[in-house]
Parts: structure tokens; sequence; C-alpha cells
């Protein structure tokens, strides 16, 4: 691998979304604890041990370091922002106080509609007409926001934007999303394929700068709090101040972190819609010719994909696409292979 094709398969994303807020946070964390690490960490006769290009050595191995640390735990960092490592109670609290309420607001006329389409009551027609417009013009807005089924919520923002995107596909059939995600996504052309990586490294960049800005507070607080008993209340006021700053700035970050993860999960959206079929002839399933049996199709793929039929729920037979490089027996490779034995004789 040349130099170039290493600066384009890592370091797009790797110096963008992890090494440049490792860089910020360490360049911040001298600027903000200088004084408390030339008075309490390093002395004077350690300073005059250490040469120029040493200190430039450790700094440089610490960003590195605390950028791949960032690039490793990737998917551990998004389910924190995501809500899933939260106590129960406060999920639950999180919940009730800014997501079930404003659900139920928002999917009013939503689940009038499907309730109507589901019961048919007397008046549906009545029901459907009049809230019809309003449904349909609230689903494209909260369909991008939030799952449409309210027991699907996260308590967090960005969880419910990946979540609903995560739950687009299954409109189709795809059950298995995120585990079929992995195969579709080695198939998507250049162009489709760098917006997703473009995306995902903006999110990702906002992410990670959120939780070291966080950390950057925690840091300040305990350092505070180690000054809290001494004459230097002056340096406990500071921290504390800066540890308020750092906390509002990570959550700034992370609410700006949800405008780019929608953008993304419409191309998620759009790469299921284009690209599903590509996906089929790879597994080498037959391309289904109405909806319904492509909704089928989907779920007996979805149910082996996770659990090879070992559940029972569907049974798995499927109508495999056989190319003709498959078939010994198809035209042309006969031809193909009488053409071969015609050039031994010869």
């Amino acid at each position: 691998m040349n130099e170039n094709s290493l600066i384009k398969d890592i370091g797009r994303s790797y110096i963008v979304s992890s090494v440049l807020p490792a860089g910020l946070f360490i360049a911040l964390g001298v600027i903000f604890y200088q004084d408390f690490i030339f008075s309490s960490i390093i002395n004077e006769a350690t300073i005059s041990n250490l040469s120029v290009g040493l200190v430039v050595f450790l700094l440089t191995v610490a960003i590195m370091w605390i950028g791949f640390a960032l690039f490793s735990m990737v998917n551990w960092t998004v389910r924190l922002y995501e809500g899933y490592y939260l106590p129960g109670p406060l999920s639950g609290l999180l919940l009730f106080l800014f997501y079930r309420r404003a659900h139920r607001r928002k999917t009013k006329n939503i689940q009038k509609v499907i309730k109507a389409n589901r019961e048919f009551p007397p008046d549906r027609q009545e029901t459907i007409a009049k809230y019809y417009d309003q449904a349909w013009a609230d689903y494209g807005d909260v369909e991008l926001s939030v799952p449409i089924r309210e027991e699907d919520l996260l308590p967090s923002k960005l969880g419910n934007v990946l979540r609903a995107s995560e739950q687009y596909s299954a409109k189709y059939g795809l059950t298995a999303g995120i585990n079929l995600w992995t195969r579709l996504a080695v198939l998507l052309p250049p162009e489709m394929a760098n917006s997703l990586e473009e995306k995902n490294n903006n999110m990702m960049f906002l992410l990670n700068s959120s939780l070291l800005a966080y950390a950057h507070g925690l840091i300040a607080i305990v350092i505070s709090i180690a000054h809290y008993s001494t004459k230097s209340r002056d340096i406990f006021m500071n921290h504390l101040v800066l540890a308020a700053v750092c906390f509002f700035a990570g959550y700034s970050l992370y609410i700006m972190s949800v405008p780019v993860a929608k953008t993304m999960g419409l191309l998620i959206r759009s790469s299921f819609d284009l690209y599903r079929f590509d996906l089929l002839e790879q597994l080498n399933y037959s391309i289904p010719t109405t909806l319904s049996q492509e909704r089928k199709l989907w779920l007996k793929v979805s149910d082996f994909i996770v659990t090879a039929g070992n559940l029972g729920w569907l049974p798995l037979e499927f109508e495999y696409n056989l190319h003709h490089k498959y078939l010994p027996e198809h035209p042309r490779n006969k031809k193909s292979s009488s053409k071969s034995s015609k050039v031994k004789k010869i």
C-alpha cells in the first residue's frame, strides 16, 4: 500500500473524526491547566531536562494515542450518545419528560388515520379525508427525527434519529436492517459511499469533540475540588467556571451532530431504495416482481441472516437466481468449452 492509498483509506476517517478532536483536547489542556501542571506535576528540574523535540514527540504520541482510542471505540461513543448506557430509571424519566408526550402530539393525526385503516369504523372515510393531508405532512417530518412507533423511542435526540434511519428498510421487509446494511455498504458506488463517509466523519468529529469537552469539564471539577480546602479560592472558582463552559460546549457539540445524523440517515434510506436489488443479486436470490413478493423475500433473508431459520418463524425456501457461470450445461458455457476444445485440437 503506497502513501497516498494509506492517507485515502485511513487518513480521512481517522484524522478528521479522531485525531483533530484529540489534538484540540491536548492543546486546550495545555492552555487551561498549565499553572496546575507546572506547579503540581512538573518541577523546574524536570523542565530543564526536557528538550523541545522531546516535548513535541510526547505531545504527538499523546494525540495519536487518544485519536486511535477514539477511533477504536466509535461504536461505544455512538451508543453512549444514543442513550443505551443510561440507567433504566433515568432513561424512563427522560423518555417521559422530553419524548413520549412530544411524540404523541406530533403523531396524533398519523395515529388517527392508521387507526381508521386498521379498525374500519363507520366514519372511516370521513376520518381519513379529514386528517390525511396533515398526517401525510407530519409523517414526512416525524419519520426523519423519531421512530413512528412510540415503543421504539430512545432517551436522546441522536438515538431517535439513528433508530428512525435504521428502521426505514423494514418498509421493504428488511427486518435485519443493520445486519444487511454491512453487506449493502460494500456494494455502494463510490459517490454514495464517499457521501456517507463524509457525513459519518462529520458526526463523529462532533461527538468525539463533545466527549472530550465533557472530559475537560470533569478534569476542571477535580482540580477545583483539590483547591477547595486551600487558600487558592481563585483557582477553585476559575476551574468551576471552566467546567461549566466545557459542559455547555460538550452539549452544544452534541446538538450540532443531530442535523448531520439526519442527513446521513437520508443517505442510508436512499441506499436501500436504490441498491437493495444489487444486494439481492450478490446474495444470488431472484429479483421479485412485486412489492408483496419483495417483502416476503426480505423477511426470509432477514430471518436467515439472523437466526438461520432456527426459530422456525418462516419456511426458508429461496428461489435462487443462478448465474450461468455456475451452470456447466448453460448454452454460453457450452460454446466457451467447445471453443476451448477446438483450440486444444489445433
